[in-house]
């Protein structure tokens, strides 16, 4: 499956764009995938289907989420203001949010100039905006605080959406109160690696129920394990057509071999 993903699909006629994950709130390219191949700097459509991959897990085992896994356009829309809060709780609630009531942390990628990926993570419990960075900047060091606190804002206006509580009476968060905590002994990622997406997938995907962020780590075999689990998760709604027609390519290439005149 490895191969399909990161190789050359002998039926793909679209450069790359052939869709090889459908899930409910949206679809992700072979092309998207490939970032994950090593020293690839992350594309945005792996960390959107990561969102929606765990959430979906999430959900089979609470009807409320007690974790938020959010797309990256929430934080695009949050420090562009380029659409309201509403909008967002419009748009994004039903796919990816549960009642603010029993939310325990929201994990918020958010991308810095197009060139570095960090983490957002709101602890609803600990009243804590931390910021997770596989490459901290101390020239970039503000500018990344202070877009964490407007997402922040953002997040408390669309908080205040009664939709978001069973009770009316539950006060509404003020999370632009919430102190900023920035880990001094996280992993760092190797120069020239372009890590930096890949590492806030793992804290996404392995720090759900821990608060202890320093252990993780990313490696060529976590890069392609996050491939093959987009790919074959059960939210994944072309996960049996997807397997289906790598088989069919394997067939295919192997063929090619076969047909191969070795010439002395």
């Amino acid at each position: 499956m490895s191969a399909y993903i990161f190789g050359c699909n002998k039926d793909d006629k679209v450069m790359g764009k052939e869709t090889l994950i459908k899930s409910s709130w949206g679809y992700g390219e072979r092309k998207a995938l490939k970032s994950l191949m090593p020293k690839t700097f992350l594309d945005q459509e792996v960390l959107n289907s990561l969102a929606s991959m765990l959430t979906y897990t999430e959900r089979l085992t609470a009807t409320n989420c007690t974790c938020w896994f959010l797309p990256t356009t929430v934080s695009q829309y949050a420090l562009n203001w380029s659409k309201s809060p509403k909008k967002t709780v419009d748009n994004y609630k039903e796919d990816f949010m549960s009642n603010v009531e029993v939310v325990s942390k929201i994990f918020l990628p958010i991308n810095d100039e197009n060139l570095h990926w960090y983490l957002l993570v709101v602890d609803m419990k600990l009243h804590q905006l931390i910021l997770l960075d596989s490459c901290p900047c101390p020239t970039r060091d503000e500018w990344r605080k202070m877009s964490a606190r407007v997402v922040a804002l953002y997040l408390e206006q669309m908080f205040l959406d009664d939709r978001f509580y069973d009770n009316p009476a539950t006060p509404k968060p003020k999370i632009t109160n919430f102190s900023i905590v920035q880990p001094s002994d996280l992993r760092a990622q190797i120069s020239g690696s372009h890590d930096c997406g890949v590492f806030v997938a793992q804290w996404m995907k392995e720090c759900i129920w821990t608060d202890d962020y320093k252990d993780i780590y990313v490696s060529d075999g976590k890069r392609m394990r996050l491939a093959l689990d987009l790919v074959l998760k059960p939210y994944n709604e072309m996960k049996q057509m997807v397997t289906a027609l790598a088989f069919k390519n394997m067939d295919h290439l192997a063929k090619e071999r076969k047909g191969l005149v070795n010439i002395d």
